[in-house]
């Protein structure tokens, strides 16, 4: 599989360390969330995006393609990732750590 790495991100999750990749495949965008561990990051969860275009957002007057922030100030840290539809048309996915899997829920869009 052809793919591009846009963007890298990391965070800490609960008791883990996360790596997020967000990449260019013949299919549109992904991101592929890794655990880093004490060997060798392993893979846990590819998030499938519907959208064929890259975007980027504006933080602190710095285009990014990836953003681990609280975006809905409830103290827990979100995965942003900003792309565009096929009219162009700029979209927010947003996911959130869900600590009982451990895996990463997507609540927007």
């Amino acid at each position: 599989e052809s793919r591009d790495v846009l963007a890298v991100v990391e965070g800490n999750f609960g008791e883990k360390q996360y790596a997020f990749y967000k990449l260019r495949t013949v299919d549109g965008v992904a991101v592929e969330v890794y655990e880093k561990t004490e060997k060798s990051p392993v893979m846990k969860q590819r998030l499938e995006l519907k959208e064929v275009k890259d975007g980027v957002l504006d933080v602190q007057k710095s285009p990014t393609r990836l953003v681990l922030t609280d975006f809905d100030g409830d103290g827990d840290t979100e995965l942003l990732v900003p792309v565009f539809d096929m009219q162009l048309k700029p979209l927010l996915y947003i996911f959130k750590y869900n600590g009982s899997s451990e895996s990463f829920d997507q609540v927007s869009p």
